[in-house]
């Protein structure tokens, strides 16, 4: 018995193929841009020391710590890198053991021409997918992750 492949028979798996790896390629990348999202709104900080008051993040713009009488801090950002995990970089170990079916959509972005210099270059997000309206922050200097917050957003 022999099997004879006609051209169309080739030709067909081939598209099915690039199609397959086109949905593989393309399909997570919409799913992570579309996670931007996510940072647009306003939030609150959820420490005890309110270091960044109310932060207001827009598509390209965010500000904090407008209050009263302090004129706060503004800039723009740039999303530099996105995720989908059950841990994120900056993660408190005591917080690891919470939920082994929590994940999180994973934003980092890079502060850009901001009024008030506070060393952070970067701010992580990590928002998790079973607490609606929280987010953990991690801070970012050049030589790694400097500090933790949290944030809920005002409804």
């Amino acid at each position: 018995m022999s099997i004879t492949i006609r051209p169309t028979n080739a030709l067909n798996r081939r598209v099915v193929a690039v199609c397959l790896l086109f949905i593989s390629l393309v399909i997570p990348q919409i799913t992570l841009a579309g996670d931007e999202d996510l940072l647009i709104g306003t939030w609150e900080d959820g420490t005890e020391h309110h270091l960044y008051g109310t932060v207001i993040i827009g598509k390209k713009t965010i500000s904090w710590g407008k209050e009263k009488n302090d004129p706060g801090c503004e800039g723009s950002y740039e999303v530099v890198a996105r995720d989908y995990a059950d841990t994120f970089p900056g993660q408190d170990a005591a917080f690891r053991h919470l939920s082994k079916e929590r994940m999180y959509h994973i934003i980092k972005i890079k502060l850009i021409e901001n009024t008030c210099y506070s060393g952070d270059e970067y701010l992580q997000f990590a928002f998790p997918t079973d607490i609606p309206g929280y987010v953990d922050v991690i801070e970012h200097h050049n030589n790694g992750a400097s500090g933790w917050t949290h944030f809920h957003k005002r409804k």
